[in-house]
């Protein structure tokens, strides 16, 4: 698959983008802009978006890979200030090992950047996000939700296809612009790396997704998942307890929902996809699972390891 994936607004979209030309123009920082990219987004604007969608163009143009791989780093070197990353490295290898089967999946779509999968030690959020780059995070209340290994890798490769998607690079660089995001990129901007990273730790990710994107991760997800060796089927059980969860208002998902979007519609779809692929067998790896979920709960509150997990 491309980086440059273009996505198709519904025509709703499109009339909005027209109306909404002056504020696109004034918000976005066109300085540094080559002749022909300017005259590219020009192009698309005044056309209305028609033959794809703005921001997604905007972030090809904005940040283009070898700059999301140095904004990425930026926020690798951030995020830990904001969060509790797990000390336990019996959890943080057990995931890097589930997040290998996704990555080798993912990197047939995406070879340019390199996956990294790191735990977070917060067993009240269930939540996951990615990072321009390659850099996946998942809560430790999160694995605790999971009722087997399989739902994990479902999640981790929803994440991989955000990043395959350049769905977070893509939003930055359509919301504050080139000038901006090179110079958070290129560590010349720390206050706004840490505004960003401190938003973050508040809303649960980057930024929310839309409902296209969080339609091609779900695709990308599943295809990887069932690359991976794993029970498409988790992905599918995973989101139909988020979903329930969510209509019954448990708090413990919100974090999740609010950036990543869930809807009847979004499982649905995941069925028709599943129906795609035939019948697809997979693990679940649940005793291996269970010990690692034992393994989170023995954490200790200063977040300090333990290593009894076998």
């Amino acid at each position: 698959m491309s980086d440059k994936c273009w996505l198709i607004p519904k025509e709703s979209e499109i009339m909005k983008i027209s109306e909404n030309r002056d504020s696109v123009f004034r918000r976005f920082d066109w300085g540094g802009l080559c002749g022909a990219k300017f005259a590219a987004i020009l192009v698309i604007v005044l056309a209305g978006c028609a033959t794809g969608g703005l921001t997604r163009l905007a972030g090809d143009l904005f940040v283009p890979p070898e700059q999301e791989i140095k904004l990425g780093q930026q926020f690798a070197a951030e995020i830990p200030k904001e969060y509790k990353i797990c000390t336990d490295e019996v959890i943080q290898a057990y995931v890097r090992d589930v997040g290998t089967q996704i990555a080798t999946a993912a990197s047939k779509d995406r070879s340019d950047v390199t996956y990294t999968f790191t735990v977070i030690d917060d067993p009240e959020q269930v939540n996951a996000f990615a990072v321009p780059g390659g850099y996946i995070y998942v809560f430790t209340g999160l694995m605790l939700f999971a009722e087997n290994e399989a739902e994990l890798a479902s999640v981790l490769g929803h994440e991989a296809g955000h990043i395959v998607g350049r769905h977070s690079a893509n939003q930055l660089g359509a919301r504050i612009g080139l000038s901006l995001v090179s110079s958070v990129a290129l560590g010349q901007n720390p206050t706004l790396l840490q505004q960003i990273v401190a938003s973050m730790a508040t809303t649960g990710s980057v930024l929310k997704f839309s409902r296209d994107d969080e339609r091609e991760a779900d695709s990308l997800g599943l295809k990887y998942t069932i690359q991976g060796g794993y029970d498409p089927n988790a992905m599918v059980s995973f989101m139909q307890r988020l979903h329930k969860k969510s209509g019954a208002g448990d708090s413990e998902v919100a974090a999740f929902l609010s950036t990543h979007p869930l809807t009847s519609e979004r499982i649905g779809n995941l069925q028709v996809e599943m129906a795609k692929y035939g019948k697809t067998k997979g693990t679940l790896n649940e005793k291996a699972f269970k010990r690692i979920q034992e393994q989170i709960k023995a954490l200790p509150k200063d977040g300090s390891a333990t290593s009894t997990a076998k």
